[in-house]
């Protein structure tokens, strides 16, 4: 058993006491305490609170933020300007603090990680974002007010962001332009995956959210398995070799790879093959040139 809830009854407090007995008798070494593992209410209105963050699309009301910081030049000086003046006397909620000079970003479909960026720069900007709302002339500070996100609204986006993170960290890695990166594409997915799986434990309320991008990623993994170019990128890449496919593909899907690289040495060699003899022939043919 994971978990078990029970209402106020007193018969339930008795039960409490009781199963704390039965699992100590158990195993003592299981956590368990009938006093501290009963929640309150105000745990049940912070999760309720939530809930209704997370229901009333906490991006949408993100990008509302962004347009109205972001909609008139002098809003973005002005932001700037507190910015600068937050740095200089300390003056943000954390005196160490340094709130870095920049302006929000929108999102966009055809740039990767544009969500993930976009919840970056409202939570690294918020204090200066509050600071600009509570400082602006009336109109202004009105129509900031009413975009300003609320303490649960920004703890999902601080949740979004950590879930975002890491398949940003993938594409940065996979983008790179230095070295070829194919045959690291199914490794980092894999890595991805398990990262994510580890997410869950800090936050699973989100679980759901998290598994649906797993799924999807597992999908991906499974038919790429069957594409002979990632098979024949980790074959030919000297530091991997057989060693990442024997260890967790599938016997199918081992000699699917082998069947690949065979064919791909014998036509390597054919075409090779083609080349030499041509170039003999056309030294021979020279050869009879007077």
């Amino acid at each position: 058993i994971g978990q078990i809830t029970l209402d106020n009854a007193s018969t339930c407090y008795a039960m409490m006491e009781h199963l704390e007995a039965l699992i100590r008798e158990h195993d003592a070494n299981i956590p368990f305490n009938h006093d501290a593992n009963r929640p309150t209410s105000d745990i049940h209105k912070e999760w309720c609170a939530y809930r209704d963050a997370v229901a009333g699309d906490v991006l949408a009301r993100s990008r509302r933020l962004v347009s109205a910081f972001r909609v008139s030049g002098g809003r973005r000086l002005g932001l700037h300007r507190t910015i600068l003046e937050g740095n200089s006397t300390r003056s943000w909620p954390q005196t160490s603090l340094e709130v870095f000079d920049m302006q929000l970003l929108r999102d966009c479909d055809t740039r990767w990680s544009s969500v993930y960026m976009m919840i970056t720069r409202i939570l690294t900007l918020w204090p200066a974002l509050q600071a600009y709302a509570a400082s602006a002339s009336t109109s202004t500070a009105t129509s900031l007010d009413s975009v300003l996100l609320s303490p649960h609204e920004r703890k999902v986006l601080r949740d979004l962001y950590y879930i975002l993170r890491l398949p940003h960290r993938t594409q940065e890695l996979l983008s790179s332009e230095n070295t070829p990166t194919a045959s690291y594409t199914l490794i980092v997915y894999e890595i991805l995956i398990h990262g994510w799986q580890n997410l869950k434990t800090n936050l699973p309320h989100l679980h759901v959210s998290i598994d649906a991008g797993i799924n999807k990623l597992r999908e991906y993994i499974q038919y790429a398995r069957s594409t002979p170019v990632y098979g024949l990128s980790m074959i030919v890449n000297p530091m991997m070799k057989f060693d990442w496919i024997k260890t967790y593909w599938t016997a199918e899907e081992k000699n699917q790879a082998r069947d690949s690289i065979t064919n791909a040495v014998r036509i390597l060699c054919s075409r090779s093959r083609c080349i030499l003899m041509q170039g003999t022939l056309l030294s021979g043919t020279d050869a009879t040139v007077p």
